[in-house]
């Protein structure tokens, strides 16, 4: 088997909600630049986005609509300080982190970073599988030992490049 970077994104629980979290996010280039554009943190006003993707200001605001009722966006509202007007913006939900990190090449990560990720997905990952055991009466001990064997394959034979 090649190398490869273990990508995740969590979807929701429900079937139905699972084919639209994805139709929403990979229904079009525009949805998949308007994530690529999100910084991790923080929020991004809508005015911006439609300066800087090549789309059409309807376009731009009906994959947003779509990423926010599909929660990978959240939205809200802000008064503007030089002119009295609202303006909107989007934050990353955690849903929405987890896909742009989907689109973001692990090289350019910084250290600390990727050490975070392990973490956060190491538990996101676990807490999932072990909830799928116990539901399914499986003994969720098969998650450590499955751990420890790659763990103990891995370091042995480490192919770090």
């Amino acid at each position: 088997m090649s190398d490869f970077w273990p990508y995740v994104v969590p979807l929701p629980i429900e079937e139905g909600r699972q084919y639209e979290v994805l139709l929403s996010l990979f229904k079009s280039k525009a949805s998949i630049d308007i994530i690529r554009h999100m910084p991790m943190e923080g929020v991004t006003y809508q005015r911006d986005m439609i300066k800087k993707l090549p789309y059409s200001n309807k376009t731009i605001i009906k994959r947003l609509m779509s990423l926010v009722s599909t929660n990978v966006l959240s939205e809200g509202m802000e008064r503007s300080k030089k002119r009295r007007a609202w303006i909107k913006w989007y934050r990353l939900t955690s849903l929405g982190r987890w896909t742009r990190l989907l689109l973001t090449p692990p090289q350019t990560f910084p250290k600390s970073k990727i050490k975070e990720l392990v973490e956060e997905f190491s538990t996101l990952y676990v807490e999932g599988v072990v909830k799928l055991c116990l539901k399914h009466r499986i003994n969720p001990e098969i998650v450590k030992t499955t751990f420890d064997t790659v763990y103990n394959i891995a370091s042995r034979n480490p192919r770090v490049p």
